[in-house]
């Protein structure tokens, strides 16, 4: 777990998973995403690196002040988003299709064919506790 404890989100912040074809590490520590219009700030981004696995947690913290085109393209709103941490060793999508609690999820199911997803709060409750046993901030 981070210093900080950096997974303490709201009572009402809910987590989303998103998908990305590029490298996420290469993000910076404040950036955009296209998210669902009930996303709010505050939620927890769990980034999804294809061909690699569940790789970096980052915060929603509001609107951008411009849309980007892609995001419009697909029905979302572009949003910013602040670095969170970094997950030392990726969770895959075979670990997740194997977990007894996190196979059902509807990313999981669909093998993040997708953009993005919402994560029902049981499921996060689980995922959140793997994800910070392998969190780092570097």
């Amino acid at each position: 777990m981070p210093k900080g404890n950096a997974l303490e989100f709201g009572p009402k912040s809910a987590a989303w998973l998103a998908v990305s074809k590029a490298d996420v590490d290469a993000r910076g520590p404040a950036s955009w995403w296209c998210a669902s219009k009930e996303a709010q700030p505050g939620d927890v981004l769990i980034l999804y690196q294809c061909r690699r696995g569940l790789a970096r947690v980052e915060r929603l913290t509001g609107p951008a002040p411009t849309m980007e085109p892609r995001c419009a393209d697909v029905g979302l709103r572009t949003v910013l988003t602040e670095f969170v941490f970094r997950i030392k060793v990726p969770v895959t999508l075979q670990e997740l299709k194997e977990h007894p609690d996190l196979r059902e999820m509807s990313a999981v199911r669909r093998s993040f064919q997708g953009t993005f997803f919402p994560v029902a709060p049981a499921s996060w409750r689980v995922l959140r506790k793997l994800l910070e046993s392998r969190a780092t901030r570097d």
